[in-house]
């Protein structure tokens, strides 16, 4: 039994050496990778301190279609360096993660399975290939230099998982991080805003009292509406890309484009015209016309919905992304978030 602990905590220690070595070698070493450009450019804007994100693009629908979270994240405030400032937050964004699922898991005993258990054990091979996905997964370390948001989105998922599993509604100070953490996900990623439906119904079956409801909705809303006035002059503004992501991972033509180059934003020209609509300019379709199309292929053809769905978990998860020209983060996104 204590050669299988040894074992195991020699497997262990040697799982994060090597991957905090992977990691700090890209982070230092590696190029930015402006895998997308507009945020990089937003993130410049951002940087003067007389900027106007309201006057940035040239016309409301185009101004109003992409998010302004991520961008004001990488965007230099304390490094005066955009470059800098996206290998130091997403380098903290990852040590982060791997600290909180540590905690989670010490919180539920598995660390203690962890070094314990036989190595035959079905928990121990689940928690193995767990944290050996969370430590060499070439996702999580290439996006240390790409300018993607899929390592804070990630991070502020996992920080919200965390809160369930010590069931936050235990503490005050549990639910104001909380709402801090979901006010900047939407920021970063609108879809998220979903995620307060889930947070309602759990603090609903953890009972609380009132003003703990009114904590953490308050909190969420307010942290959302001070980012967006510091960031865009707007209290609440709200991008329109929602509805053109999700059709550009529910069409017809988005398993080819996955497949063929990893993003979905390539069915879109031939997904237009197959939906029926006749616009030239894809941000002037309304998010509404984008969610109908969607669900229309949901309808017409549901097995190829599934197909689809399937493929883009596959292809986020096991088929990573190697070509550095294209947008690996679209995989994420066209999940949900």
């Amino acid at each position: 039994m204590k050669k299988i602990k040894l074992a195991n905590l020699i497997t262990f220690i040697f799982l994060i050496l090597v991957s905090l070595t992977i990691s700090i070698y890209i982070t230092i070493f590696f190029p930015i990778i402006e895998v997308q450009p507009v945020y990089y450019e937003m993130a410049k804007s951002i940087m003067n301190p007389n900027h106007n994100f309201s006057e940035y693009y040239d016309g409301p629908h185009i101004r109003k279609f992409y998010t302004f979270g991520y961008p004001a994240l990488i965007s230099g405030y304390f490094f005066n360096s955009i470059d800098l400032t996206i290998r130091i937050v997403q380098f903290l964004s990852l040590m982060l993660i791997w600290v909180i699922t540590f905690y989670n898991y010490y919180l539920s005993n598995k660390i203690t399975l962890f070094l314990n258990t036989k190595s035959l054990d079905i928990n121990f091979l689940w928690i193995f290939f767990w944290l050996s996905f969370l430590f060499l997964h070439p996702y999580f370390h290439l996006n240390l230099t790409r300018v993607t948001d899929t390592t804070l989105a990630t991070l502020c998922i996992t920080i919200l998982f965390w809160l369930v599993v010590i069931k936050f509604n235990s503490s005050n100070f549990y639910l104001l991080i909380g709402g801090i953490t979901l006010g900047l996900f939407i920021g970063i990623r609108p879809n998220s805003i979903i995620l307060g439906i889930f947070f309602i119904f759990f603090l609903y079956k953890n009972p609380i009292n009132k003003f703990q409801y009114l904590i953490f909705l308050i909190t969420t809303f307010l942290t959302y509406i001070i980012f967006s006035k510091i960031i865009t002059g707007d209290l609440l503004f709200w991008p329109t890309q929602g509805g053109y992501t999700l059709f550009a991972g529910n069409n017809p033509f988005s398993y080819d484009a996955f497949k063929e180059v990893y993003n979905s934003e390539k069915s879109i020209e031939k997904a237009i015209p197959w939906c029926g609509l006749n616009y030239n300019d894809v941000y002037s379709i309304t998010t509404i016309e984008y969610i109908n199309c969607s669900l229309k292929f949901l309808f017409n053809d549901f097995f190829g919905f599934c197909k689809n769905f399937i493929f883009k978990i596959y292809n986020l998860f096991f088929r990573p992304n190697y070509n550095l020209n294209t947008l690996i983060s679209s995989a994420g996104i066209n999940l949900g978030f």
